[in-house]
């Protein structure tokens, strides 16, 4: 692949999520925009091939090991809101990206029930790797987060929001090498997904 593909392809999510929060103001366009992105991706290049990977095997204990990470995530964001800093006007900025009462339990369901098995195709399956140490798309797929978390909270926890995202992309990894599936990898990023997003609920509304 050439290199500016190369690139190309692991901008996607920053474009997406960038014209859907900062220039349409909208959550679900930045969502859909990314998830969009990927399907055509993947087309192009014929890859979804690797969604076959999403099949269960091998998964014992570290599906329980990877469910319990993702469920983890959720209860962190819950129980130490108040020492990140938010801002208070947190929940008028949501409301302003278009997650309104009506709107946050289809978007909750839609983020955890499509993003994650999409993501994994794309980052584990398509421009993952069997290297043990980190790589570069652990970094790649940390780092387009910050674009959805800088309008809420300070540089020193993006910092730290950068390290255990990147860090949950190479443990994803990591069990994504050794089961030779994505299944259980997938199954902690929806967890994660779906238990971050409820705990920002109910610390909204």
């Amino acid at each position: 692949m050439k290199p500016i593909l190369q690139i190309a392809i692991r901008l996607v999510p920053y474009l997406a999520v960038g014209i859907g929060l900062f220039v349409m103001e909208s959550a679900w366009a930045a969502l859909t925009g990314y998830h969009i992105g990927i399907v055509i991706a993947l087309t192009m290049a014929n890859q979804w091939r690797q969604a076959a990977l999403l099949r269960p095997r091998g998964i014992s204990s570290w599906l329980v090991i990877t469910a319990l990470s993702g469920l983890f995530a959720g209860a962190v964001v819950y129980l130490y809101w108040n020492i990140f800093g938010l801002p208070a006007e947190i929940p008028q900025m949501l409301r302003q990206l278009g997650l309104v009462q009506g709107s946050w339990l289809p978007f909750i369901l839609y983020f955890s029930l499509v993003n994650p098995w999409l993501e994994e195709i794309y980052w584990r399956g398509w421009l993952g790797s069997q290297a043990h140490h980190p790589i570069p798309d652990d970094l790649w797929f940390g780092a387009y987060h910050l674009l959805i978390l800088a309008p809420f909270v300070s540089w020193p926890w993006l910092l730290l929001a950068l390290v255990a995202l990147t860090g949950a992309a190479w443990s994803w990894r990591q069990v994504a090498r050794i089961t030779g599936s994505l299944f259980a990898p997938g199954l902690a990023h929806l967890l994660a997904d779906f238990s971050i997003l409820l705990a920002i609920y109910l610390r909204t509304n």
